[in-house]
């Protein structure tokens, strides 16, 4: 909405003494634009989020990935993808440490 359309709208609003049904008009439009921002800076925090490697080194193979294979790509803007990466790295972190203290008790 232009300004002189606001003013327009002003205009009518204060001649026709329904100045309040004007702000609420303006506040419910203000509110669904500040909705839609919220919800444009979520998706971009997403995107950045999904960028991030926990290894650096990896990142090149990362990236490559995240344009070669869109299950890839979606998989890692999910909001719990990363909880999930850490849990998986701790469970095979226990693994390979029992492995390595089982073989050396062994011997």
């Amino acid at each position: 909405m232009d300004v002189d359309n606001i003013h327009k709208r002003e205009k009518i609003a204060s001649k026709s003494g329904d100045v309040g049904y004007f702000v609420e008009e303006m506040a419910k439009r203000e509110y669904s634009h500040l909705k839609e921002a919220s919800r444009i800076d979520e998706k971009i925090l997403l995107l950045q989020k999904s960028t991030k490697v926990l290894i650096p080194q990896f990142s090149f193979f990362h990236n490559f990935l995240r344009m070669k294979y869109r299950w890839y790509y979606h998989w890692h803007l999910r909001k719990n993808s990363q909880v999930i990466h850490y849990v998986i790295l701790t469970i095979f972190i226990i693994l390979v440490s029992t492995l390595v203290l089982n073989s050396y008790l062994n011997k």
